[in-house]
């Protein structure tokens, strides 16, 4: 299992929920940049946060 910080953890949580808002469309990377508020690097970190996240949850 990766080591992710908790900041990724949080961008992971900021995404889900932006995701969750816009489904079932999704958004473009750059929209999502804009509805969480991060930077163009926060969001991929959170985004493979969230994949791990997933795949631990089941």
């Amino acid at each position: 299992m990766r080591k992710r910080s908790t900041a990724a953890e949080r961008h992971a949580e900021l995404i889900r929920i932006a995701l969750m808002e816009a489904a079932p469309s999704g958004l473009p990377l750059r929209r999502l940049m804009g509805a969480c508020e991060l930077s163009e690097y926060q969001p991929r970190s959170g985004l493979t946060a969230m994949r791990d996240l997933c795949g631990e949850r089941g």
